[in-house]
C-alpha cells in the first residue's frame, strides 16, 4: 500500500486543491444524490456526511416502499447486508481485553469449523476478501467469548455507547420504527425480513462514523468521552483492511465497506486524512449506493480528482 501511493505522487500530482462552499455543501449534496436517485431508478435514498466532529449532510430522497410512497428520512431504517465493520469493533476490542487474540486460529476457540475457517486467523475472518460464512464465524467467536447472542454484545459495545438507538438486528423491532422496503430491480417488493439481518438509519451511521474520524471520542476538548478505543480504531483504519477495505490509488487513501441484502445495498465510505466519511443506503437490488457515496465524498473534500476516485464495488 505504501509502494502504491508513492508511486502516485512521483508520477505527478494527483489532487487539485479547491475552496468548497460550506454554505453550499448541501444543495450541491442533494443534487448529487437526487440524480442518482433518478439515474440508478432507485426507489428511496438516505445519506449522511460527517466532516471532523459533525454532520454536515443527512438526507433522505425518494420513498421507503413504492406501495405506500412515505418519504425517506434519515431516520428511516434500511437493511444491512454485513455486520462486518461492527464485528470487527467489538473483536479488537475483546481482544485489547486479552480476551482472545488476534493472530490465533480460529479453530482454538471453535469446534465445527471447516478446515479452512479453522486454519484462518480471528483477524483474517473479517478482513477483505472475507466472506458471509466467515462473518458468521466471526459472530460465532463474540457469542463464545461473551456467552451471549452476537447482537447483544454489539448493542452493549458499540450501538448504546454510540447513541445508535434505532440500530437492531429484530426485524420485529425494525418494524415499530420508520422502515424502508427492499424492491428488486425491476420495482417489486421484497417483503420476507424472517431472516433478519442488521437495520440500522444513517442518522446513527453518522454517529458511528463521527467517533470513527475522531479516533473513538466524542465531545469538546473540556468535556471528552472515549467510546471506542483507540486501539480499536487503529485496527479498524490499518492497511491491513480488518474489517474495512483499505486503498490509496488515487493518492488519498480510502477506507470502505459496500454490502447487499435481498432488496438493499450500502456503502461506507471515509477519507481519514481529511476527517471525513459517507454513509449511503439504498432500496433496490443491483444499486451502486457506493458510487453515490463516492460522488458525495469526492464533492465534500477540498480536493478534486482529475478522475473519478477509483472504487471497487
Amino acid at each position: 500500500m505504501r509502494a502504491l501511493l508513492l508511486l502516485a505522487l512521483a508520477t505527478g500530482p494527483l489532487l487539485t486543491s479547491v475552496a468548497v462552499a460550506q454554505a453550499d455543501l448541501p444543495a450541491a449534496l442533494d443534487q448529487i444524490a437526487s440524480s442518482e436517485l433518478s439515474k440508478q431508478k432507485i426507489p428511496g435514498v438516505a445519506a449522511v456526511v460527517v466532516k471532523d466532529d459533525r454532520v454536515v449532510y443527512a438526507a433522505g430522497l425518494g420513498v421507503a416502499s413504492l406501495e405506500s410512497t412515505l418519504p425517506v428520512t434519515p431516520d428511516t431504517l434500511f437493511r444491512l447486508g454485513s455486520a462486518r465493520v461492527f464485528l470487527a469493533a467489538a473483536i479488537s476490542e475483546l481482544s485489547s481485553q486479552g480476551r482472545l487474540h488476534l493472530e490465533t486460529p480460529a479453530g482454538d476457540y471453535l469446534f465445527g469449523l471447516n478446515d479452512r475457517q479453522a486454519r484462518l486467523s480471528v483477524q483474517k475472518l473479517l478482513s477483505p476478501p472475507s466472506e458471509s460464512g466467515e462473518e458468521a464465524v466471526a459472530a460465532r467467536l463474540v457469542e463464545n467469548i461473551r456467552a451471549k447472542p452476537a447482537s447483544a454484545v454489539l448493542e452493549e459495545m458499540i450501538f448504546t455507547p454510540l447513541g445508535m438507538t434505532h440500530t437492531t438486528f429484530a426485524p420485529s423491532l425494525a418494524m415499530t420504527y420508520p422502515l424502508a422496503m427492499g424492491h428488486t430491480a425491476d420495482g417489486k417488493i421484497n417483503r420476507p425480513m424472517e431472516s433478519g439481518g442488521l437495520f440500522t438509519s444513517v442518522n446513527d451511521m453518522g454517529r458511528f462514523l463521527t467517533v470513527f474520524l475522531n479516533d473513538g471520542k466524542v465531545g469538546d476538548i473540556l468535556d471528552q468521552r472515549q467510546l471506542i478505543p483507540a486501539s480499536t480504531i487503529a485496527v479498524l483504519s490499518s492497511d491491513s483492511g480488518y474489517g474495512l477495505d483499505a486503498d490509496a490509488s488515487r493518492g488519498v487513501r480510502l477506507i470502505r465497506q459496500t454490502s447487499t441484502a435481498p432488496g438493499f445495498t450500502g456503502a461506507i465510505l471515509m477519507a481519514p486524512e481529511f476527517h471525513t466519511g459517507v454513509v449511503v443506503l439504498a432500496n433496490r437490488d443491483g444499486a451502486s449506493a457506493i458510487t453515490i457515496a463516492q460522488k458525495l465524498l469526492e464533492r465534500s473534500l477540498p480536493v478534486r480528482f482529475p478522475q473519478s476516485l477509483a472504487v471497487v464495488h
